[in-house]
């Protein structure tokens, strides 16, 4: 009774905190993840088991030029409003939030136009260029426009912290395509109706989560603690809104870092793809998929500290993001190590169930889980970057890489197979993050390691 006496009373104390909202914040999203993790593989085990391989290689196609295409879409500005959005709110109040919002939604919107009108033209060139995709053109186009609108709101719901609803859009769209599916079998939908279906919950979703941002935005704007100074603010030359150049000269780097990382996730299957056999590659992504979840951590603390770390900064108020920062990171450092130490209990019978081959190359998955451990030493690293200005100089620490990695890459794979793709991506690992933290300790006077204490 004592120690359940002193948990409740540390978490009274920690409730409002910066910290205590993160730590609660990323509880709740780690489960979410793990939950929507969970419902994508039985997602997919459906449509294995009731629809032939074709349906779910087109689906494959579609949502991997999805995925593509709204990324440039975005042109970065998601990253954009995660940190503008709460140093707007902080200094100058949610109405001009609000505004700043529109003006980064217009922009994607004209963006997302551009792509389209791209990909028509090159649907015109080439017809077979993106194979699948030419039967479900316009389902794409309409997808481009909804997945953008989906992910700047889900991320403004971040920013204005509702953390509950945040993480309920985690769960929401894979448990959807699951009771889509399980629908479309039992109304025997097949074919490419079944595609068109499989796809309407990413509609239905983006409208409700505008409407929810919008709700959110409103309420603020109507019960704002401090209504007459932000009003002032609101109507003073401070708050003048960005221009659309500015908010570009901000979010291309973002993209850029964004475009970084994709090619450092993806250059090692696909390097492994032109130098060995389709079973060694077979083996390395599910080492690579399992090393993840040890990602699962921070990428939860992430998305509870980067609206944090944008208001503390907008703020001036560096020894309180420092601090955070420590604390984050020690947080994220923490579950990714018994998330490490869960892995390594299971992982040879969880390994044996795909397959005896499966642990031929038991060195190449031991370097990911390290790979991994490190990154997560170095916590919040890139985020605390993007968040303070300092995302042009991340973008080229990023960009050179993804240079590193292909290069890396491109000489190990050949003479090691998969242990050389292993090496490469701890070098990337190791180099990114240090250049990451050098700069983080030259601009601010701090490290990001939970370890060191900073004077």
């Amino acid at each position: 009774m004592p120690l359940l006496g002193r948990i409740k009373a540390l978490a009274k104390r920690m409730k409002g905190t910066n910290i205590g909202d993160i730590i609660v914040g990323s509880g709740v999203n780690t489960i979410a993840k793990v939950a929507a993790t969970g419902l994508g593989f039985i997602g997919s085990l459906l449509i294995a088991r009731y629809y032939s391989a074709d349906v779910l290689g087109r689906i494959a196609t579609i949502s991997s030029m999805l995925s593509i295409l709204s990324l440039f879409a975005l042109l970065g500005n998601h990253t954009y409003i995660l940190r503008t959005i709460p140093q707007r709110l902080e200094q100058f109040g949610s109405r001009n939030a609000l505004r700043v919002f529109f003006k980064v939604a217009t922009l994607v919107l004209m963006s997302v136009c551009t792509v389209v009108i791209a990909v028509m033209i090159g649907l015109k060139v080439k017809p077979d260029l993106f194979g699948a995709v030419q039967k479900f053109q316009f389902l794409l186009y309409g997808l481009i426009l909804v997945t953008c609108l989906k992910k700047i709101s889900i991320l403004a719901l971040r920013t204005l912290g509702d953390y509950k609803i945040f993480s309920a859009f985690e769960i929401l769209p894979p448990l959807f395509m699951m009771l889509v599916v399980l629908l479309s079998v039992s109304l025997n939908i097949n074919g490419n109706q079944f595609i068109y279906f499989y796809y309407a919950p990413h509609f239905a979703l983006a409208m409700l989560v505008f409407y929810i941002v919008m709700k959110r935005f409103l309420n603020r704007i109507h019960t704002e603690a401090d209504v007459d100074q932000k009003s002032q603010l609101e109507s003073s030359h401070l708050a003048q809104l960005p221009t659309y150049p500015g908010i570009l000269k901000v979010a291309i780097p973002m993209l850029g870092v964004t475009l970084s990382n994709a090619v450092i996730i993806n250059t090692d299957i696909l390097m492994l793809s032109s130098f060995t056999d389709e079973q060694t590659v077979g083996i390395y992504s599910v080492y690579v998929k399992i090393a993840a979840l040890m990602g699962i951590a921070i990428a939860a603390v992430n998305s509870m500290y980067a609206p944090k770390a944008a208001r503390l900064f907008g703020s001036g108020k560096v020894q309180e993001l420092k601090v955070l920062t420590k604390r984050a990171t020690f947080l994220s450092f923490s579950v990714s190590c018994a998330a490490l130490a869960c892995i390594l209990l299971v992982h040879k019978p969880l390994l044996s169930l795909y397959g005896a081959v499966f642990s031929n190359h038991m060195s190449a998955f031991y370097i990911l889980l390290f790979s991994m451990l490190c990154n997560s030493y170095y916590g919040s690293i890139g985020m605390l970057l993007n968040m303070t200005g300092k995302q042009n100089r991340f973008f080229i620490i990023m960009s050179t890489a993804a240079l590193i990695n292909a290069v890396l890459n491109y000489y190990l794979i050949p003479e090691f197979g998969p242990i050389g793709a292993a090496w490469a991506t701890l070098a990337t690992v190791l180099y990114w993050n240090t250049l990451a933290a050098i700069t983080v300790k030259t601009s601010f006077g701090f490290t990001t390691f939970p370890a060191i204490r900073n004077r």
